[in-house]
């Protein structure tokens, strides 16, 4: 009696054009893949793209039965194909590449936390900031105007948290810069109520 082996179908081969589907990458390709314009393309157009993605991208080059490149290939010559896999190497090697393939890169939002919480440890700690020795040594003692240019700043930020129009302001106003403005101005008003 004869077993059938069950071949395990692998998503990539279920789907029609596998190059052009980021999911169906590695990690490292999936901001070259990003396209908005393929459901505006017909089959043949899809059909050209895939397999020139898959060759420029991923230098996946189709062979024939006895181990050759084929001629179906878009990239012929062997310094073409040399391009297309030193391409996918050197992106593959790339520390950027592969630290935002692991999500171990820092956005500017994380940038933002990240100074947040240290101006929240400069607060309670009660020691000078980084900020505040800049700003002393590019005022050069003018002690009085860098007090104007640092409250203005600060109303200026303030005005923006209050009424805030992009997400970038409501961040702000959520950060604990804004929350530091909100009670540092909360104070003044009471302070000027009484």
């Amino acid at each position: 009696m004869s077993e059938i082996k069950k071949v395990k179908r692998k998503k990539r081969d279920l789907d029609k054009y596998p190059a052009l589907n980021p999911r169906l990458n590695a990690k490292t390709r999936f901001d070259v893949l990003d396209m908005d314009y393929l459901t505006k393309l017909d089959d043949a157009s899809l059909e050209f793209m895939n397999r020139a993605m898959g060759e420029y991208v991923s230098g996946a080059f189709k062979k024939d039965e006895n181990g050759e490149y084929s001629e179906e290939n878009l990239h012929k010559t062997p310094e073409e194909r040399r391009e297309c896999y030193t391409r996918n190497n050197v992106r593959n090697r790339c520390a950027l590449t592969v630290a935002n393939a692991t999500g171990n890169t820092l956005h500017c939002d994380d940038i933002s936390s990240i100074i947040d919480a240290q101006r929240d440890v400069d607060l309670e700690v009660g020691s000078s900031s980084w900020e505040g020795d800049f700003l002393a040594n590019n005022f050069e003692g003018e002690e009085e105007n860098l007090e104007e240019e640092i409250q203005s700043q600060r109303r200026a930020d303030y005005e923006i948290c209050k009424n805030p129009i992009t997400i970038a302001h409501k961040k702000m106003a959520e950060s604990a810069y804004g929350k530091m403005l909100f009670q540092l101005f909360e104070d003044i008003h009471l302070i000027k109520k009484d």
